[in-house]
């Protein structure tokens, strides 16, 4: 494992050790030093992983720990590796688990690659393949036949050394997927992906689930901008801006609504410096920021003795100018734009929605006195704050921002 073999060079080298390599193509990320140095700092001791954070199942035995560094480096290269690695794996799926709670994103399952192996799930997706005559050996490789569902080419699934690709873990994930019951899957990938499609939904296709069975969703690239540049990133390289590191910059709120704001087909250029601004310029502090000022009107009216809980029908009959009817005409559409966001998997319509709700309530307070001396046109003011104040909440809510009452 080449993980293993980077973290075992580290090690070694936060050791003192000059006789480990660090190997060619390894991964040069600093969280592979902060680990390295860590074991270092105990090397003859267990390593302490902390315990794991309440968030949703795993499914498959996470690999055991046991021993201790120096004694990992005392096996031959390719174990020691091994043992390096399966603490590297250890350590990583909890710091993402926590790192996940902290941007309040929560997967019912995490589903270990690894039971797949266990539970020889790759050895009966293949013949379940093979049964459907979409299978060929040649060379000494098992080739799947994807050309048939529209590939430019055949794909390898089983190498001539008899060892599984990559490609037929993932066809044998989804095969367990529909066999545990779900009646519909959705996959997230990245823009370099594209080609992958037509191989991944062939082979659903070829285990005899239907065409539209596999929905495959393709988001553009995020490129971070600070200071008018954007930030070059390379995970190997150990070139990159952790999403923990984004959520301390800019905070979890921040964070979520900017990558949501971007319709899926669209590159995102994530500017920290406009995140971080306290200004109508950050669409999240626009947004919050016309949620607390509904809040400070209503506590003002509460101090001012205004009756905001009680309004007839020919109170809000006076609600005739603009601004007004322009917020009046927002307020409805949220079921709409949440029944449009789920169906097109477009979750930039809540966003926008958000975006706009926020200038049309702006826009209303600027231009109407909402605590007059007409009383009944106040009344009528203070209902449609209260309105606009629960729909503003709830699309915050869906989008998973807090709705401050105070800024």
């Amino acid at each position: 494992m080449l993980l293993g073999a980077s973290l075992r060079a580290r090690f070694a080298e936060a050791a003192g050790r000059t006789d480990v390599e660090f190997p060619e193509d390894g991964y040069h990320g600093a969280y592979v030093v902060e680990m390295a140095v860590d074991l270092a700092r105990a090397p003859e001791q267990s390593p302490e992983l902390g315990s794991d954070v309440e968030m949703g199942k795993i499914s498959g035995r996470l690999p055991a720990v046991e021993g201790s560094p120096a004694k990992w480096m005392e096996l031959p290269a390719q174990e020691s590796s091994a043992r390096f690695g399966d603490y590297a794996i250890l350590r990583l799926i909890k710091q993402q688990r926590q790192i996940l709670g902290r941007f309040g994103l929560v997967f019912d399952t995490w589903y270990l690659e690894s039971e797949l192996h266990a539970t020889d799930k790759l050895e009966s997706t293949l013949e379940r393949m093979r049964k459907g005559d979409h299978v060929y050996e040649r060379e000494g490789a098992v080739w799947f036949r994807s050309t048939d569902f529209g590939d430019e080419k055949d794909r390898v699934l089983v190498k001539a050394d008899r060892s599984p690709t990559y490609f037929l873990a993932d066809i044998a994930y989804h095969a367990s997927k529909r066999d545990r019951g779900f009646e519909h899957a959705v996959d997230i990938f990245g823009p370099d992906h594209h080609g992958h499609i037509a191989r991944l939904s062939g082979a659903t296709q070829a285990l005899g689930l239907a065409a539209d069975w596999l929905e495959i969703l393709i988001l553009q690239q995020v490129n971070l901008i600070q200071d008018g540049t954007t930030m070059e990133m390379s995970k190997r390289a150990g070139r990159l801006v952790t999403m923990d590191q984004l959520i301390e910059e800019v905070g979890a709120d921040v964070a979520k609504f900017f990558f949501l704001v971007r319709r899926n087909a669209s590159h995102l250029d994530f500017d920290l410096d406009l995140a971080k601004k306290e200004s109508n310029e950050n669409p999240v502090y626009y947004v919050k920021y016309a949620h607390a000022r509904i809040c400070s009107v209503l506590r003002n009216a509460e101090a001012r003795d205004f009756d905001a809980m009680t309004v007839s029908e020919e109170d809000l009959g006076r609600l005739v100018h603009d601004a007004e009817l322009a917020l009046l005409r927002f307020l409805p559409e949220l079921p709409a734009v949440v029944v449009q966001a789920a169906t097109t998997r477009e979750m930039s319509r809540l966003t926008q929605y958000a975006v706009d709700l926020a200038q049309a309530f702006h826009q209303f307070y600027h231009q109407c006195t909402i605590l007059g001396e007409d009383q009944a046109l106040s009344r009528a003011r203070l209902a449609l704050c209260r309105a606009s104040r629960i729909v503003l909440a709830n699309t915050l809510r869906l989008i998973g921002v807090e709705a401050p009452e105070r800024m």
